[in-house]
Parts: C-alpha cells; sequence; structure tokens
C-alpha cells in the first residue's frame, strides 16, 4: 500500500509511543498533521484518464485493509487479481476530514463520501506542486513524482507442495517445496 500526500508519519515521535502505545500515537499523529496540513495540487494520470486539484490523500493497494486490519483503505481490494485499487480524496476542510472523511475509513465507507473517486488501475503516475511525502507501508519512500504499477510475476514465493502433521505434535514435516 502507497500514499501520496497526507500522512501521520512525520508527526509521530517516540514518546508518543512509549507513553499512547502505537495506536494512540497514530491518532495524535493524524490529529497533529491535519491541523499543519496543506492539500497540494496533484494530477493524477490512470489509463486514459487525469485527475487535476488539490487533494489530501491518493491511495494506491492491492489490499483491502492496512494497520493490522484496522483501517480498510480499499474496500474489495485483493492482492490476486492482476489490479491496484486507488482512492483520491480532493481537498476538504480539516473540519470535515477529522468529523466525515477520516472516522469513515475503519469501515471502508470513505469511498462513497462526495467527490471521493475510487476505482481499479493496473498503473498510475502522481506529480504534485509542491512534492509531497510517498508513504510505502508506514515508511516514508521518498517524494513525487511517483508511479504505481502491477509487476506480474515479480516475486517468486517457496511454498510447501505437501505438509504432514503429526497427531498430538506441534511438529510438520514438509515433504517437497514448489516455486510458484
Amino acid at each position: 500500500m502507497g500514499n501520496v500526500g497526507f500522512s501521520s508519519i512525520p508527526m509521530v515521535r517516540p514518546w508518543m509511543k512509549r507513553l499512547l502505545g502505537p495506536t494512540g500515537a497514530y491518532y495524535l499523529g493524524t490529529m497533529l498533521q491535519i491541523m499543519a496540513y496543506r492539500a497540494p495540487h496533484m494530477t493524477v494520470h490512470w489509463e486514459q484518464q487525469e485527475y487535476s486539484g488539490r487533494v489530501w490523500i491518493t491511495i494506491v493497494a492491492n489490499v483491502e485493509r492496512i494497520s493490522g486490519g484496522s483501517m480498510c483503505v480499499a474496500p474489495g481490494a485483493r492482492t490476486d487479481d492482476g489490479e491496484l485499487n486507488a482512492v483520491i480524496i480532493p481537498s476538504r476542510s480539516k473540519l470535515k476530514m477529522m468529523t466525515k472523511t477520516l472516522p469513515k475509513v475503519a469501515s471502508g465507507a470513505h469511498v462513497h463520501e462526495p467527490g471521493v473517486l475510487y476505482f481499479p488501475v493496473k498503473k498510475i503516475e502522481v506529480v504534485s506542486d509542491p512534492p509531497v511525502i510517498l508513504d510505502i507501508d508506514g515508511d516514508i519512500f521518498g517524494m513525487t513524482p511517483a508511479t504505481f504499477a502491477v509487476c506480474p510475476k515479480a516475486v517468486q514465493v517457496l511454498c510447501p507442495e505437501r505438509v504432514e502433521t503429526f497427531p498430538n505434535s506441534t511438529v510438520s514435516v514438509v515433504s517437497s517445496l514448489t516455486v510458484s
């Protein structure tokens, strides 16, 4: 999962995690970042389409839930469908972000908010003025411009072909391995 624009990561400090725990620290970081954030102008290109305007955040995901399953950023997204799911949340007031849009992210209902775009893509490009943070799986990865694309068969997975388990035991024996 990657997002461009709004991110609570720059506001979260180690003392917040020690005092409030990880969840509390990210909630506090989010509130602080909402107060400081100014939505940049973004131009988002995908499959012969374009959105241009002030944007709070552009999210690109191939999973439905993030943050240990607590946030449904991309309802219905799947890792095996060959598509990414994109969410564009246009600029809105800070009060509306805090009271209407962000509280709906846990359930995935934010994608039904007026003005929010939600669609499947194979490739999407995001340019912003000024450049903004690129957050990949909770880590600051760089700045815009950014391109997200499906890369079929980019990762090989080593998995057991057959696993034998023994009754009343935690021991399993892998008979052979297959690369898929």
